[in-house]
């Protein structure tokens, strides 16, 4: 994964999702990123954590940026790092957990899920 710095753009704004959450981490550390009824409030640092973790447990099993992976949660805070860590490490393609089977095989194809 690339550091923050070697994602800037020339003209100063966040070109990666990493980068962004890095650069909000830096800004705000321990303020509350977002806060969720179920839990303690997940400040920024710790998202930057908890989805950095998550980014690197998919690259070492094998993700990369041109990854596709699917995933259909909940509404939950889990949700979010999970999804934050795909997408800092590959492509993200969120299916409804409420949809149909024969509709999210077809998504899955059709946008090539690894």
């Amino acid at each position: 994964m690339k550091s923050a710095a070697e994602d800037t753009m020339s003209y100063g704004f966040p070109q990666t999702i990493h980068e962004l959450l890095f650069r909000q981490a830096e800004s705000f550390g321990t303020e509350p990123a977002f806060v969720v009824a179920d839990r303690q409030p997940l400040s920024y640092a710790a998202l930057l954590a908890e989805v950095e973790s998550t980014a690197s447990a998919l690259a070492q099993a094998g993700m990369d940026r041109r990854s596709r992976v699917a995933f259909a949660l909940p509404n939950a805070a889990e949700t979010v790092i999970s999804m934050l860590g795909i997408l800092c490490a590959g492509v993200c393609v969120p299916l409804n957990p409420a949809g149909d089977q024969p509709t999210s095989e077809a998504l899955v194809q059709q946008l090539r899920v690894d």
